[in-house]
């Protein structure tokens, strides 16, 4: 006997897209409340929240504040040997929250040594896709990861060989980034290295952008997307 399922589909889009949260970061001279309005009145867009403008030292404000309850939830675990996460309750209700991580502030040591570093480790990930052969320092740091787990093999035969392996490529990442940060040409990658990541658009272009952001994966209907970038002159940003 065969069993016949019959799925009944949301859209076309279910089967061919993964789950995502949209982003239109819009370039446009209307106004918050304009924006606003033109999205109410059509009853076909649906699925945002609230539009809202970018502030870049708001943000800035924001990313040291939340800095420092990010190491005070590490001191507190290392004292209690448990988490408390609760210390950064007040900073998931930003909207702030949805962006961090996917752009970077070029006027930011932090941001700028994480996208250096992830270029020494991965390459070019322009568009979110890399490959292996486009990796300068890839056998370098194999390498030392595997030197490193085979020394602590023999030695003591370590079950958690994997962390030591770990350990030894950030190790070997951190003397790259040294020695290239001593060098007085540096590669066009670590001067600009936003150019090299996800988006080349950095934290400080969107100062005073119109932000318009999914409120749940795929809850804005995908043939509205072009819809609102032209209609806003929008950038859209696909965030996993």
């Amino acid at each position: 006997m065969k069993t016949l399922l019959i799925i009944d589909l949301h859209s076309f889009v279910d089967v061919i897209t993964n789950s995502s949260t949209e982003l239109f970061v819009c370039d446009t001279d209307k106004t918050i409340e304009m924006v606003k309005e033109i999205l109410a009145a059509d009853p076909n867009v649906y699925g945002y929240q609230e539009p809202w403008v970018f502030n870049i030292k708001e943000y800035r404000d924001w990313i040291k504040a939340k800095r420092i309850a990010d190491n005070e939830v590490k001191e507190y675990f290392a004292k209690h040997k448990k988490h408390n996460r609760d210390i950064l309750n007040k900073f998931w209700d930003s909207p702030f929250q949805s962006i961090e991580g996917w752009f970077y502030d070029t006027e930011d040591e932090e941001d700028m040594m994480y996208l250096r570093k992830s270029y020494i480790e991965d390459g070019p990930r322009i568009g979110g896709v890399w490959y292996s052969a486009n990796r300068p320092y890839f056998d370098r740091i194999e390498t030392a990861g595997d030197n490193a787990a085979f020394i602590t093999k023999l030695n003591v035969n370590d079950d958690n060989c994997w962390r030591v392996r770990h350990d030894a490529k950030n190790d070997e990442i951190q003397k790259i980034y040294d020695e290239i940060n001593t060098q007085d040409e540096k590669p066009d990658w670590w001067v600009n290295p936003h150019k090299y990541h996800y988006s080349e658009q950095s934290t400080g272009d969107l100062d005073g952008k119109i932000m318009i952001i999914s409120e749940d994966d795929n809850s804005i209907p995908f043939d509205h997307f072009d819809w609102i970038e032209n209609t806003f002159k929008a950038t859209r940003h696909h965030l996993g």
